[in-house]
């Protein structure tokens, strides 16, 4: 077709394909704006004849068709790099995205593509200019998944600009992603876990709910520091994940996905006992106030000193949770589902830790029972033995009708 939308709600595009002057296929597109699909195909069918009138008069694709209308003439709006990506953070990226969301999108504009681009008009950015920062970057030292992060945003913020007619067509389309390693994640072990637990009994007990809480229900860190009392049903035994805290201020969970985590028993038994002291609306808190990330890591360096196991990252809570369950055989799905993944393809990092799926997948083959040699030789005699027997019939047939035209004669 030779219109389309980027988005369901977004404008529509007209692409219309023709021969240059040596011959070789091209592509005219123009922003129509936004409209029923009946009026896109109204305007489309104008462009094309008006297109096809300039070819032959030599005027070239160059020339914007005007038919008289001008809701598909050529984007006229200027904006340098720098202004527009304030305009573009103010406007689409601080009321749509999550305040962690914001924090990485300001850093990305600050410390690389307005340094890189500056004042450039948004017009003038090529798709060669682009893979010339990536180069940059790449030699600045940042990784390949640091660095697609970076190329992300700004292939957002061009695509912005494409539907508010700033570009008729993003250099971002001709852009691919770095190809990355998927990481494998680092998790302690059963054993690990329970010498962790046991140690934050002895050494930091006030603690032992939150670790307790966190190695049973695998919530993201944002997730635990966030939980309410009123989230937590004893009479059905399960967590209502409904809420996420970052630096203090409150929001809805990853991917904006509200989720249900079963009670593990001892966790059930251990937020009764902390239920019937509570002095705050949240499950976890220090002097009155819900707890962040900062207030978590010294207690949790000191429980694993005193565990003697190695300190990793406090999320890695979260990756030891998700992947003891694959070890100890359950799903794949069952796992995305607990960890509020919206995309199973994140939760597949854990799928190499199953011990039988690979086992499983090979003995599915040769399900039926091979016949024993002796049958085998049995039956192919056999087989031979009926595809003589038709021979030896008719060689006998033929031997008696001679016998008998002997006689006669």
């Amino acid at each position: 077709m030779a219109i389309r939308q980027r988005t369901k709600a977004g404008p529509w595009y007209v692409d219309i394909s023709y021969r240059d002057e040596n011959g070789k296929w091209k592509k005219f597109t123009r922003t129509i704006g936004k409209m029923t699909k009946k009026q896109a195909l109204q305007i489309e069918r104008r462009m094309r004849q008006e297109f096809k009138a300039q070819r032959i008069l030599g005027t070239g694709p160059g020339t914007t068709p005007s038919a008289g209308n001008q809701s598909y003439a050529a984007p006229a709006k200027k904006a340098a790099f720098s202004g527009f990506a304030k305009t573009w953070f103010e406007t689409y990226v601080r009321p749509n995205n999550k305040p962690s969301a914001r924090a990485n999108k300001r850093g990305h504009i600050k410390l690389h593509l307005v340094p890189y681009f500056k004042d450039s008009e948004l017009a003038s950015i090529t798709a060669e200019q682009i893979e010339q920062f990536v180069a940059l970057k790449l030699t600045q030292g940042l990784n390949k998944k640091t660095v697609n992060n970076i190329v992300g945003t700004l292939r957002t913020m061009l695509a912005k600009a494409e539907d508010w007619e700033y570009l008729e067509r993003s250099p971002m389309r001709r852009i691919k992603p770095l190809k990355t390693d998927a990481p494998r994640p680092r998790f302690y072990t059963s054993e690990e876990t329970a010498r962790i637990l046991e140690a934050c009994r002895a050494k930091e007990s006030a603690w032992y709910g939150f670790f307790l809480c966190a190695f049973t229900t695998g919530l993201r860190l944002g997730e635990l520091c966030a939980l309410q009392w009123r989230d937590v049903d004893f009479q059905a035994g399960k967590l209502i994940i409904q809420r996420s805290l970052w630096h203090g201020i409150e929001g809805t969970p990853k991917s904006h996905r509200i989720r249900e985590v079963p009670l593990h028993p001892r966790l059930e038994t251990t937020l009764k006992a902390l239920e019937k002291e509570k002095t705050t609306k949240y499950v976890f808190s220090k002097n009155g106030k819900p707890l962040t990330r900062n207030s978590c890591r010294k207690p949790f360096a000191r429980i694993c000193a005193a565990a003697g196991v190695e300190e990793l990252r406090l999320h890695d809570i979260r990756h030891s949770f998700a992947s003891q369950l694959v070890i100890n055989g359950k799903s794949i799905k069952a796992v995305q589902e607990l960890l509020g993944h919206s995309d199973i393809q994140t939760t597949m990092i854990y799928a190499h830790l199953s011990p039988s799926v690979h086992q499983d997948a090979v003995n599915s083959l040769l399900t039926v029972e091979e016949p024993k040699i002796s049958d085998k030789l049995e039956s192919n005699q056999q087989n031979q033995h009926d595809f003589k027997r038709p021979k030896i019939e008719k060689s006998q047939q033929d031997q008696h009708l001679t016998g008998l035209v002997q006689v006669r004669g």
